[in-house]
């Protein structure tokens, strides 16, 4: 994940923390309807005042078969079977692709 700005506003978003341990109350919906981790903290720092974007996938994982793993086990595809490489999130791979607007395969092929 990124994120851009100045030092004040990473010390607030550093400040998230801080919020809702001393102000739990207020912040128990989140817990309730935030999906995720990720969610929870965009949604807090909304509520803070924090300006919160959402950028589009242009990366995603991959894993040699081998590799050890609590959860995916990996898709090959094409594009990454002539590396040894399997997708961990065909999801993250299919938008990556849509958002870049590149072929895997062309890029592969331009690094020999």
């Amino acid at each position: 994940r990124r994120v851009h700005g100045g030092t004040a506003m990473f010390e607030r978003m550093l400040s998230l923390t801080d919020e809702y341990v001393c102000n739990t109350s207020a912040h128990l919906d989140l817990v309730r309807i935030a999906p995720s981790s990720e969610s929870f903290q965009a949604r807090m720092w909304e509520r803070m005042g924090i300006p919160v974007a959402r950028i589009p996938h242009t990366m995603f994982a991959v894993k040699l078969p081998e590799d050890p793993t609590r959860w995916a086990q990996g898709e090959s595809t094409p594009e990454m079977a002539r590396h040894g490489l399997l997708v961990k999130y065909m999801h993250e791979f299919v938008a990556a692709k849509a958002n870049c607007k590149v072929v895997p395969a062309e890029v592969f092929a331009s690094l020999g």
